[in-house]
């Protein structure tokens, strides 16, 4: 049986190297590698090692990395690349990857020149298409592989995957894999390639598919923890002589845990102290607190719902533990946390439910909702020391959202008289970092409270001491703690009242101290310190708790931004943009900084969406004090015609122009600016009559407003159009098919949309058949999923529906992009339309328009609908209303109004009888 890898050894050399376990794995790779040697295939060419953190992926990896190179380096090649630390992004793409690779062969083997590799390589300088420089570069790379290994066999270890597994994956499979074993069948390619990382599940399916020929030379395992026999072979080949079950039981066999414990051992061994128990407390907590803080990285990089629902629980966990009341109320705390996870992420996920989950699935959760005292103890000075890093921000927020739900308790006839509220409320206040509001609410408990609950608030204070000295809070807090110690003598009653004196309430204070900060930026920036202005900008974003509508401050914004462009440094300018990205928290969405954000990106070059910026500032103008309205036109129409003349000059090319000017049709339609979307897809058409995608475009635009006939009029134009290129022969047949389903899918729209304004069946048919002729050219285009899944929604075929819409899903996720929360809102309507819960595809939907508006300048019509959608199948009605209000300067789009009526419509129908009549309000403001 196998087991989990584990290098044995001292640092430092004092003992020796041994790798105990994966017995398995390693004859395996073995069998492959000697094939390699004599010039043959092997059974198994490539390996996929999955498996959790700290189960030995990274060890095994290096011990066959060791193997070649001990064994076999006058004949093999071997390169190893770890994922993680490359950093490389979504929006890299793999052509980097492909660069990295080729550097360790060079490196390794300096005869390898990758000739037809650097020649795609250098091509993408004049190349348009990304994807087919990247699909030419990868063809490229595999030719330079085979080339390499018919003089010496190549084995190509990859790590941590789950890295890049997100954006990366295709081009493994369609690209390095496949070009790979294709050559196989050719007689050529001696390769063997290990990929390990924490593959889902779908990744194995999902690889074994795309390579489904080749299934037989794919080996995939996942490596289990230690059995009790091989952590008694790993303690006995390291001369460790301990307890057996002890570690067992301590360890739970997992290779990290036995590693940690390896290492204390050496400890012990070479300071000459004997006596290395497992079981006792200091060893106990080492190895759980090591384990713990590699966890919680990996859950802090890792993407996706369901690690950041994990993440932010044990957060709320960690926070709340830092109060200890002695009278404790565990109904109390159960109910805050209730409220607190229902308030910032859990949105349709059953509390309790939820609470058994975590419960059940990590062991460190323990009964009540609380963590282990070592896993809180690491997460809490995790949470407190990772100032500026995201988990920091996400603390903040978490606490803000808290201080919400203490002080409506505070205020209500349930918890107004419990004190635990009031502690409770301050804790949070200290975790969102509002020190004087903290202060200023102990005082105000110290003087009236119990010696009992005195104490409590002792403790508490005590857990924050040392945490708020870099802000300048200590010794305040030290004092408080004095007067709290000796309360009733003198000395402390004198103290306390100089506390209370300086900490008196004043309202006025925090807008002073946020304008005197706006200030202190924006004089930062003219004497071009742009380090402290940003530094005085996070202060700020620390201090609001939401966005605010004042003016004031987002004209101090605008000239502190103003200040940094005129500085003729990019890194000033790239400031400024931090400086506005950062303005979003403390204004929003102001004229003013909407307009310094399109200053900025004007200055980067970025026209277009400096463009976009520009005309969502427009559409806010009437924010702007009557003041103020000419200083701000004037700007405005200067940086308006400035960023117009560049856009202009940019075409270099009829295509070219024409693809800017969709581009720019595109972002304005986001926006709901109808009007001056069709003008551009009709001057990109003026450019470039054959540039199909704006002609679709305007096709889909015209069906929007509800101008059906002439869409429909239009498409047939398009379609004479599409003969005449394919006649001319002008476009890539691949190209040019995928401008075909593109046609059939918006034809498919059009009778969709005819059959829901003008209620006729025989049109929904008819869109049925457009959007299968759009699949049929098109497999992995998404929208005619969508489409046709819509219409057999509204046809009452649930589960056909459903299914459409969970190739959609795939497709979407692998491209990361497209209206994801627009496909999970509708499997969620279809989940209820077969009798199941649809909660948490709504919650996903709600969590990804989320996302999508921190990302974008304003709020799209699109993700409004869609949150209000999300809001009103997990029955937030309030929230459903207030979105649906937002969209009524959107009815002239007919035709996307009939669609959306409709798909709103369909949900009220689903929701259980007893919630039809709140939904009502919400369908009413539609209606």
């Amino acid at each position: 049986m196998p087991g989990s890898g584990m290098d044995v050894g001292a640092k430092g050399g004092s003992m020796s190297f041994t790798f105990v376990g994966r017995k398995e794995e390693i004859q395996r790779f073995r069998e492959s590698v000697e094939v390699l040697l004599e010039k043959r295939f092997p059974n198994i060419q490539v390996f996929l090692i999955g498996g959790e953190g700290g189960f030995g992926k990274t060890t095994l990896l290096r011990r066959y990395e060791e193997i070649i190179r001990e064994e076999y380096s006058d004949s093999l090649l071997c390169i190893y690349l770890d994922c993680e630390q490359t950093g490389l992004r979504a929006q890299d793409g793999t052509l980097p990857l492909m660069r990295m690779l080729v550097d360790l062969l060079k490196e390794e083997y300096p005869e390898f020149l990758a000739d037809r590799f650097e020649q795609a390589w250098h091509r993408r300088i004049n190349g348009r298409d990304r994807h087919q420089h990247q699909v030419k570069c990868s063809k490229a790379f595999v030719e330079d592989l085979i080339s390499l290994s018919s003089h010496k066999p190549l084995v190509i270890l990859l790590d941590t995957w789950e890295r890049v597994e997100s954006f990366a994956s295709d081009w493994l499979r369609q690209g390095l894999l496949r070009h790979s074993l294709e050559a196989r069948r050719q007689g050529q390619g001696y390769f063997v390639f290990v990929i390990a990382g924490r593959f889902s599940e779908e990744f194995i399916l999902n690889t074994r598919d795309a390579l489904s020929e080749f299934s037989s030379l794919i080996h995939a395992r996942t490596l289990s923890r230690f059995t009790r026999s091989e952590t008694e072979e790993f303690l006995v080949t390291q001369g460790i002589n301990v307890n057996v079950e002890e570690v067992y039981r301590l360890t739970k066999g997992i290779p990290l845990a036995l590693s940690i414990f390896k290492e204390m051992a050496i400890r012990f061994q070479e300071s000459g102290v004997e006596g290395l128990k497992p079981g006792s407390a200091d060893v106990d907590k080492e190895i759980i607190q090591a384990l713990v803080t590699r966890f919680f990285r990996h859950l802090e990089n890792y993407p996706g719902l369901e690690a950041s629902l994990y993440r932010k629980s044990f957060y709320t966990l960690a926070m709340v533990s830092t109060i200890r009341y002695r009278d404790y109320k565990n109904s109390v705390r159960i109910q805050l946390l209730q409220k607190w996870w229902e308030k910032t992420f859990l949105h349709g996920y059953d509390f309790s439910q939820w609470a058994e989950r975590l419960q059940r699935e990590f062991s460190f959760v323990q009964s009540g909702l609380t963590l282990h005292p070592d896993v809180q103890e690491v997460l809490v000075r995790y949470l407190k020391e990772g100032y500026g890093k995201q988990h920091h921000y996400d603390a903040v927020i978490l606490a803000q959202k808290a201080i919400e739900i203490c002080n409506s308790m505070l205020t209500s006839e349930i918890g107004g008289s419990d004190k635990i509220w009031n502690l409770y409320l301050l804790n949070f206040l200290l975790w969102a970092q509002e020190y004087e509001q903290g202060l200023r609410l102990a005082l105000s408990l110290v003087s009236s409270a119990s010696s009992k609950f005195r104490n409590d608030l002792f403790e508490l204070l005590s857990e924050w001491e040392e945490d708020v000295a870099e802000h300048g809070f200590k010794q305040d807090i030290s004092s408080l703690l004095n007067v709290i110690d000796k309360w009733g003598d003198q000395e402390a009653l004198d103290c306390f009242q100089k506390l209370t004196i300086r900490y008196q309430p004043n309202h006025q204070d925090q807008d002073i101290n946020i304008m005197g900060l706006l200030s202190q930026a924006q004089k930062a920036a003219r004497r071009g310190n742009y380090v402290t202005a940003i530094q005085a900008i996070e202060s700020v974003t620390i201090k609001v708790t939401s966005p605010s509508p004042f003016e004031e401050w987002a004209l101090k914004i605008h000239s502190t931004v103003h200040n940094l462009l005129n500085i003729k440094d990019k890194q000033a300018w790239l400031s400024a943009l931090r400086i506005v990205q950062e303005g979003r928290r403390i204004v929003d969405d102001d004229p003013w900084l909407l307009l310094a954000e399109a200053r900025v990106l004007n200055q980067l070059k970025m026209f277009p969406q400096a463009l976009v910026c520009l005309q969502s500032a427009s559409l806010n103008r009437s924010l702007v004090s009557h003041t103020k309205q000419i200083s701000f036109n004037k700007i405005w129409e200067e940086l308006y015609q400035a960023i117009q003349r560049q856009v202009t000059k940019m075409p270099q090319g009829k295509r070219r122009g024409a693809r800017i000017l969709t581009n720019l049709g595109d972002l304005s339609g986001a926006y709901g600016d109808f009007g001056k979307a069709e003008q551009y897809y009709q001057k990109a058409l003026e450019m470039d009559s054959y540039y199909i995608p704006a002609a679709i475009k305007r096709a889909n635009l015209l069906r929007q407003m509800g101008r059906l006939d002439e869409a429909a009029q239009w498409l047939g134009e398009v379609e004479h159009r599409m003969e005449t290129i394919k006649a001319r022969d002008i476009v890539a047949p691949q190209l040019l098919t995928q401008w075909r389903a593109g046609l059939k899918e918006c034809w498919g729209s059009l009778y969709a949309t005819r059959g829901v304004m003008e209620n006729h069946h025989d049109d929904l048919e008819k869109s049925i058949s457009y959007f299968q002729k759009a699949i049929e050219l098109s497999p992995n285009y998404a929208n005619p999923y969508i489409g046709k899944a819509w219409v057999y929604l509204l046809l009452g075929k649930g589960e056909e529906a459903y299914s459409l819409l969970e190739k959609a899903r795939r497709i979407l996720e692998k491209e990361e992009k497209g209206p994801l929360y627009q496909v999970y809102n509708r499997m969620g309507i279809a989940a209820m339309h077969c009798g199941r819960r649809g909660e948490h595809f709504f919650t996903v939907a709600l969590t990804l328009c989320e996302q999508t508006r921190k990302e974008k300048i304003t709020r799209p019509y699109q993700v409004i609908a869609n949150h209000g959608i999300a809001s009103l199948g997990l029955k937030n009605f309030e929230q459903a209303s207030e979105d649906f209000r937002q969209l009524k300067k959107f009815r002239k789009a007919k035709g996307w109004w009939a669609m959306l009526k409709e798909e709103v419509r369909l949900l009220y129908t689903l929701l259980p009888k007893k919630y039809q009549e709140q939904a009502g309000i919400a369908l009413a403001i539609i209606l």
